[in-house]
């Protein structure tokens, strides 16, 4: 079929979902809604698009819900066949260029990176896989490719033997500059990371304080105040609420900002939920200020001055989910229903820790997937109750 279609393709002009939004008024930059109504979203009415091609929207000019859209459906099934055809034909050579070809154009070794990291991601964690699963395909494969580079990281250091633990970290920043610098990787998991930074465009200091984060954790680094906590918080977690926001097309200081927030909300919750597992291990992340006391021994935690401890966490965690919940607006519909789901699931588990009476001897808090789901359910419920009271406070006040 049309060989070498690409060299016959000339582009006069790039109409992307975003300009169908702010130039026609179509709710969620919808092809085919140039009428604002519910009727005509793209909430109810699915894109003209192919999954295989993970951004990739085709439009036809003068279609319309009815017997113009089977034919443009047809037309781009065949033409995104014609693509993937062509894109796996030139590969091999625009390899040795560093280009990595999409999962979806046949990139074996992607496509095996990626069912790797979504399996590390359902190990990891429950309530990020299943908010992972809410995104769109494109972003449900680059974050979970995210979050398996920052579980090797993680499992690099924290599974390593004590004394071996700094080589790993110089490991991880050595894998870290062959990541930015361009070089071939042969790793599919280091590999699929460097092609995730260079489509979201992750600037290298995110990654970097990170590990800047597990060196802390090497060096057993202890926490007098809770401005160092909230340091070493934005450094393990903030950095992976910013990378995320790359990942997911937010841009600009405001949105990255409260993407620190929302990671840094969740990190305190998992310090609460951990305060006993921690302990047993001889880490202890709770403040001294808060203990109320000059220093901590594993052995001596006290229960009571935990408990007083972790109220104070997890207030300032719910100061920081809401700040992280009110930059989702720079997210598309389903992105920032994902990541308001995942937030709502991790401040639940903190909404457990209170009932328990922050008692760390109760056990680690879990939220059943029952509630999950109904979180989930209320997230996207939130989400489109806000939207459309943002898009009703822009309307002029009458219409002519």
């Amino acid at each position: 079929m049309l060989p070498d279609l690409r060299r016959e393709i000339v582009t006069r002009r790039i109409f992307t979902p975003l300009d169908f939004q702010s130039q026609l008024a179509a709710f969620q930059g919808s092809a085919f809604s140039l009428a604002p109504t519910l009727t005509q979203s793209a909430a109810f009415r699915p894109h003209n698009r192919d999954p295989r091609i993970p951004g990739l929207y085709i439009v036809g000019a003068g279609t319309h819900p009815g017997a113009g859209v089977p034919g443009v459906v047809s037309s781009a099934k065949a033409t995104v066949g014609v693509l993937l055809n062509d894109l796996a034909a030139r590969a091999p050579a625009q390899a040795a260029t560093g280009w990595v070809a999409p999962a979806a154009a046949g990139g074996a070794g992607v496509i095996d990176a990626q069912r790797a990291a979504h399996a590390a991601l359902a190990a990891g964690s429950k309530s990020f896989a299943l908010a992972g699963k809410l995104l769109p395909r494109r972003h449900r494969d680059d974050a979970a490719v995210l979050y398996a580079w920052c579980r090797r990281c993680d499992d690099a250091i924290d599974l390593a033997p004590p004394a071996e633990r700094p080589a790993a970290l110089r490991r991880m920043r050595a894998e870290l500059d062959a990541v930015y610098a361009g070089a071939p990787i042969a790793d599919p998991t280091l590999a699929a990371f460097a092609g995730v930074v260079r489509r979201c465009d992750i600037p290298r200091r995110y990654p970097s304080e990170l590990l800047d984060g597990f060196q802390m954790d090497v060096d057993g680094v202890r926490y007098a105040t809770l401005a160092e906590l909230l340091g070493y918080a934005y450094r393990v977690a903030g950095t992976v609420g910013v990378m995320m926001a790359h990942v997911l097309g937010a841009r600009g200081t405001e949105p990255l900002r409260r993407a620190a927030h929302l990671g840094m909300a969740m990190q305190l919750t998992n310090i609460c939920r951990d305060v006993d597992e921690d302990w047993r291990n001889g880490r202890v992340y709770l403040p001294q200020e808060l203990l109320g006391c000059a220093a901590v021994p594993p052995a001596a935690l006290d229960p009571t001055a935990a408990a007083g401890a972790m109220v104070t966490l997890l207030a300032r965690a719910r100061a920081f989910y809401e700040s992280g919940e009110g930059g989702l607006e720079a997210l598309r519909f389903r992105c920032a229903g994902a990541i308001r789901a995942a937030a709502l699931i991790y401040a639940d588990i903190g909404r457990l820790i209170a009932a328990r009476r922050h008692d760390i001897r109760r056990g680690r808090a879990v939220v059943s997937r029952g509630r999950k789901l109904w979180l989930v359910a209320r997230a996207f419920v939130v989400e489109a109750a806000l939207r459309t009271w943002r898009a009703v406070a822009r309307l002029p006040e009458a219409l002519p």
